[in-house]
């Protein structure tokens, strides 16, 4: 476990590193070719801030990587009022089940959210999140073509 965090403290201040050296203070000032993302992570409370804009300009992502390739996911919205730490939870299985999906196989998301929030909150309630419109289903691999239309 000690190894995990070891490698992130390093890769974040690789990341650093690598932006001070071209000059750049912050994320916001990179141009979009100085940055390639091969897979993309939208929280669920993200949409209703992205559909009004990729509808002025359907091109939004067009130079995005993860967006032609469509490796693009959603997952839930894990702070709006307050912080739903077995959301942030679920989440990190779903991320690491994205970015690494060979060694995460085994994992159905429906099962591991209702055995987080067993454990939370006394009881599974996957299904019923997943009811939630705001949800939009779930976990999932959005279509990009169909998603924000």
């Amino acid at each position: 476990m000690l190894a995990i965090y070891i490698r992130s403290l390093v890769l974040v201040c690789f990341a650093v590193l690598a932006m001070r050296l071209m000059g750049k203070r912050q994320v916001g000032q990179l141009q979009p070719f100085e940055l390639v993302v091969d897979i993309m992570l939208i929280d669920a409370a993200a949409v209703k801030n992205i559909k009004p804009l990729y509808a002025e300009d359907n091109g939004l992502f067009d130079s995005c990587k993860a967006w032609q390739e469509g490796k693009v996911y959603l997952q839930m919205a894990y702070n709006a009022y307050y912080t739903n730490y077995e959301i942030a939870l679920a989440n990190a299985w779903f991320s690491a089940k994205c970015v690494y999906p060979e060694q995460f196989t085994d994992i159905d998301m429906t099962e591991k959210l209702n055995e987080i929030t067993g454990a939370f909150l006394g009881k599974g309630i996957a299904e019923e999140i997943y009811r939630m419109p705001n949800s939009f289903g779930g976990y999932q691999q959005i279509d990009t073509a169909t998603f924000f239309a």
